[in-house]
């Protein structure tokens, strides 16, 4: 899927995300990490000034992100790396944010021992995640899986996240379970909420 459609999802979605991702990521702080940004779609609730690394692999979607940073006077800086391996120090941030994204990584339990190694400890990992369903949803995902697949760059409808990040130890996790976005799309539920980084 090009980055030019990508950025016109943004403004459709964030009509059924923006109640959750407000109150989410207004409290991120004045510096955070943001893994696989995409266009950018999460710049418009970070407060005004706040430093925000990205991490993103698609150099296509660079250009996106400058134009929302310079909208939303975000400074930014730009990493073309995957979350799977991290070019950070550890224990070198506060928070993190990853929405979206665990569907698409490669492995979603490295990139969570990437965020839980660069945490430090009290440090907030701020997610938005869709996750597989129960009967019919889960149905409707299981039919619409491999086209899916092909036409959002990989995203798995069944990524089962939920549980990997309630099993992870190395976090105190807060969630809600969510219905969220248009019933035509085969990504419902979703799981909202905020990871805790543990003291070692």
């Amino acid at each position: 899927m090009n980055s030019a459609l990508f950025a016109s999802m943004n403004g459709w979605s964030d009509s059924w995300y923006r109640e959750h991702k407000l109150p989410l990521l207004w409290s991120v702080g004045e510096r955070v990490l943001e893994i696989g940004a995409g266009t950018g779609a999460n710049f418009s609730y970070y407060p005004p000034r706040t430093e925000v690394l990205v991490i993103e692999p698609n150099q296509h979607m660079h250009v996106h992100l400058r134009q929302r940073a310079k909208e939303f006077d975000l400074k930014l800086r730009i990493i073309n790396g995957v979350g799977e391996k991290l070019p950070l120090d550890d224990q070198s941030q506060q928070s993190v944010v990853g929405t979206l994204l665990l569907c698409s990584v490669q492995s979603a339990s490295k990139v969570m021992d990437e965020v839980a190694r660069v945490l430090k400890p009290g440090g907030v990992y701020h997610f938005v995640e869709h996750v597989a369903g129960n009967s019919g949803v889960r149905t409707f995902q299981n039919i619409m899986k491999m086209p899916w697949r092909l036409t959002f760059s990989g995203c798995n409808l069944l990524a089962n996240t939920e549980e990997l990040l309630e099993q992870d130890k190395r976090f105190e996790t807060l969630m809600a379970t969510l219905d969220l976005g248009p019933r035509w799309l085969p990504i419902r539920p979703h799981i909202v909420g905020r990871a805790i980084r543990v003291a070692a």
